[in-house]
């Protein structure tokens, strides 16, 4: 892979809704386009709208039932984020194939689709505490998919509490024994972590608050989705971390990151629900995401590739994409 080019990092925030503005503009950049938004006081979901950022007061986000309405630049894929009644609680929804064209949308009430899915429900973000919010994009769409992160730090502890993105899937070798991309017609998994400075992210659990989901169909119709529940693969027999070097392999020649860490590629497995412990199959491995192999890495640390544009910056277990070159600011 390569990461992203689109990137907006390091950016200082004060509330939850400079945050979102923060991915907002990062998505424009790398040409989703702005279908509708309502400011609480003036609306459209025919054009751009008012919201041009995330501040409180004319054309800003930040107000209750305040929402933007973003679309993908293959212009088929549409999300929408909408703030709740407090300034931390917020929501995300997402449509396949339908755009939200529905519903009785105003200044404080976004619209729907018929196919929409709910990512983040009336979910607490992080405090209003000074942070850091970093957005990246992807510059192109892997498998249909435009895949996106965001996260947010708090300033001078370093600690993550929030983190949301879309992870699309890459396919896995053997597709007759495990057919991800054949089944999935939206092959990607949602992530959401509000509030959460070190969430569960592997195989044996997932957190209250937490929800991956994958997309298929239930019928032909693209219209049908159920969600499955996704977790990651745990490769290390018990744990995301091991010892820097357990993991390579005999004649693997020095380490191409700047580090020396080893990353592990992060497979997701599919589940019946939240509460099984057996997943049935095998769906894809992730585009975005790496497991971290030393114990001791946290933001801001970060691991550079060598030659090739690639950088990852950690997240208690999990390794993100980062711009390359870019130090995480504390």
């Amino acid at each position: 892979m390569t990461v992203a080019t689109f990137s907006s990092v390091n950016q200082a925030v004060t509330t939850t809704a400079l945050m979102w503005n923060v991915l907002r503009v990062a998505l424009l950049a790398a040409g989703w386009t702005q279908e509708g938004s309502g400011d609480g006081t003036t609306f459209s979901n025919a054009a751009t709208g008012p919201v041009t950022g995330g501040g409180t007061g004319v054309a800003g986000l930040d107000g209750t039932g305040r929402w933007v309405r973003l679309r993908d630049p293959d212009g088929n894929r549409e999300m929408i984020i909408s703030r709740g009644a407090s300034a931390t609680v917020w929501s995300l929804h997402y449509s396949y194939v339908d755009r939200f064209t529905g519903g009785a949308p105003s200044a404080t009430q976004r619209p729907t689709a018929t196919d929409e899915q709910t990512i983040v429900n009336g979910a607490t973000f992080g405090s209003t505490a000074v942070g850091y919010a970093h957005a990246v994009v992807e510059d192109t769409a892997i498998n249909g998919v435009w895949g996106w992160w965001l996260v947010r730090t708090v300033q001078s502890t370093s600690v993550r509490v929030d983190l949301v993105g879309c992870d699309p899937l890459s396919s896995v070798a053997d597709e007759t024994r495990y057919p991800v991309l054949g089944d999935d017609i939206d092959p990607c998994v949602w992530l959401s972590f509000p509030n959460t400075a070190t969430p569960s992210f592997s195989n044996t659990s997932l957190s209250s608050n937490a929800m991956q989901i994958l997309m298929y169909p239930d019928t032909a119709s693209a219209a049908m989705f159920s969600v499955i529940v996704a977790r990651v693969a745990d490769y290390t027999g018990g744990g995301n971390s091991v010892a820097d070097g357990t993991s390579a392999p005999t004649g693997v020649p020095v380490s191409p990151w700047d580090a020396g860490d080893d990353l592990f590629a992060a497979c997701y497995m599919r589940f019946s629900n939240q509460a099984s412990s057996t997943p049935s199959i095998l769906v894809g491995a992730s585009h975005h995401l790496s497991l971290k192999c030393v114990t001791a890495r946290q933001y801001p640390d970060s691991v550079q590739h060598a030659s090739l544009d690639l950088a990852w910056v950690y997240y208690n277990t999990m390794a993100v994409p980062w711009p390359k070159g870019t130090t995480p600011s504390a």
